[in-house]
């Protein structure tokens, strides 16, 4: 099966083509090799924008968050960034973060330890099924029907 590429005119093989769900037939338009070369001189063109622009050395920004115009160390590092910094600086980004850890569902606290009194543990029978303590010295308490460990 073939197709024809928009850029070169060229009656390729379908395997020439990447894919690109957006259009009818679920293949790029340009072949591999033109989407190469096009995507090479689209990048030359943002560098040549770049360096005629002056946007290489910037020396401050405005934060999306706060508006505020701030000096462009006051911005943490993204690689996918055009100037190489975030968005929005690093006072607004730990605001963001605090909040949203205030916000997640707190752990539950640890049951607290069974009552101990003159080196015995008392601990109900419900405590007991949940964690045994076989083979340790203790027993039943005839008075309350609790059961005890000796701890030494």
């Amino acid at each position: 099966m073939t197709k024809c590429c928009s850029s070169c005119k060229a009656s390729l093989h379908v395997d020439a083509f990447g894919t690109n769900r957006s259009e009818a037939d679920g293949l790029n338009p340009y072949c591999r090799t033109c989407a190469g070369v096009n995507a090479r001189l689209a990048r030359m063109r943002r560098l040549v924008q770049i360096r005629v622009h002056g946007h290489v050395k910037v020396s401050e920004k405005v934060c999306n968050a706060c508006r505020r115009t701030l000096p462009i160390d006051a911005f943490g590092g993204a690689a996918d960034q055009r100037d190489g910094h975030r968005a929005t600086c690093v006072a607004c980004v730990r605001i963001r973060e605090s909040a949203q850890r205030q916000a997640r569902p707190r752990r539950l606290e640890p049951a607290p330890l069974p009552d101990i009194h003159l080196g015995v543990a008392v601990l109900t029978a419900q405590d007991f099924r949940r964690e045994p303590m076989v083979g340790l010295p203790g027993g039943v308490d005839p008075a309350t029907g609790r059961r005890f460990v000796v701890l030494r």
